[in-house]
């Protein structure tokens, strides 16, 4: 007789509001034409397939202290009526430990926890009162006890007091999974790391994930760099790299509309049957299951991807990381250059408000980078 099992799944990235170069013209400000179930509406069938699902919730769901023709107030910023939309395409646990989900401040990112709690979505990552730990989630499908702890490992960017969500140390990391890890039967720790863009985590980011692994972990789910990178079978347990992004309004390169559903079974005896579905994010912003070829294709790019990583034994440690840092910084330039010609290419289907702000944003960005060189 088979013991019980869960079917789990996991998305990267949702982002609810307008990214910076979308404000006035990206996912939220489609939604509001549309209903906050739109974003879900091509890959609902497939989420639901899951008895837990997973995503990061890459923006706060809360109006408090908007103003509507401030450029910067209007960003990352979706509306509490989404919440919906998370509800019924089955989201039932939410990284909030990420650097935009406190972008507005302290009372939108506390609204937004209230809202997902109120709805049975457990919000992952969150601790008010010390930043530094973590605090697991449980949740409990067919007897079997399944706890998350999230971290965001970014830099702070929006404030300078402390976060309301668990930053990552890897000594408090070790700790925090020692305390949990006999009170559960599987253990997943969500993380919000790395550069932007590169499809392959530095050595510092393998190495750490190992030593997460080591420590007790049975899964990692990372998230952040907007790309899809490989997986590793790491001694027990699985490191998912970055799962890209998965509503999300940077259509600027495909490499940041390609994505996938991590699915795989959990049971006491451990992790098993995992699988891959891939996702092509379509131009109104919305996750699609890609088919034929193009399906095989990006199959083909995360399996070469996870084949580099279960092959790196991080020799040469100090070569590979300079090798990767310059590499990542080439990237980083091509991707802003692509999304210098996307905002062009759309000058004039912005609001004239935001058209304003968004220019004098990038001049002064543009006059800092010429002073800093």
């Amino acid at each position: 007789m088979s013991s019980p099992s869960i079917q789990f799944s996991a998305v990267g990235d949702i982002s609810l509001g307008d990214h910076p170069l979308c404000a006035g013209i990206g996912t939220q400000s489609k939604i509001n034409n549309k209903t906050p179930d739109y974003p879900f509406n091509k890959i609902r069938n497939e989420l639901h397939k899951a008895e837990i699902l997973f995503g990061n919730l890459e923006c706060t769901l809360s109006e408090a202290g908007k103003n509507p023709l401030d450029y910067h107030s209007v960003q990352m910023r979706g509306s509490p009526s989404n919440l919906s939309g998370l509800i019924n395409a089955g989201f039932n646990i939410m990284n909030m430990a990420n650097n935009h989900s406190m972008q507005h401040g302290e009372t939108p990112f506390i609204e937004t926890v209230k809202m997902l709690e109120k709805n049975n979505i457990k919000p992952c990552g969150v601790n008010f009162k010390n930043f530094r730990k973590g605090i697991p989630v449980t949740l409990t499908v067919n007897e079997i006890t399944v706890s998350f702890i999230g971290y965001s490992l970014r830099p702070r960017q929006y404030f300078e007091s402390h976060p309301l969500y668990s930053e990552g140390y890897i000594d408090e990391i070790t700790k925090d999974i020692q305390n949990i890890r006999d009170k559960t039967d599987v253990l997943i720790i969500s993380l919000h790391w790395g550069d932007e863009f590169i499809e392959r985590p530095s050595p510092e980011e393998i190495m750490l994930a190992r030593n997460i692994i080591d420590a007790g972990a049975d899964l990692i789910l990372g998230h952040h760099p907007h790309v899809v990178r490989g997986i590793e079978k790491y001694n027990n347990g699985y490191i998912v790299y970055s799962l890209g992004n998965f509503v999300c309004d940077m259509l600027w390169d495909d490499s940041l509309r390609e994505s996938f559903i991590f699915s795989c079974s959990l049971s006491k005896d451990g992790i098993k049957n995992i699988q891959i579905t891939p996702v092509f994010i379509n131009k109104n912003f919305q996750p699609e299951v890609l088919t034929g070829k193009a399906a095989d294709l990006l199959i083909k790019k995360i399996n070469k991807l996870s084949h580099e990583l279960q092959n790196n034994e991080l020799k040469d440690f100090d070569i590979q990381s300079k090798i990767y840092k310059q590499d990542a910084d080439s990237v980083l330039k091509l991707i802003r250059r692509k999304s210098q010609l996307f905002f062009l290419s759309r000058i004039w289907s912005y609001p004239k408000f935001i058209l304003f702000q968004q220019i004098k944003n990038y001049l002064r960005n543009r006059l800092m980078e010429i002073q800093e060189k």
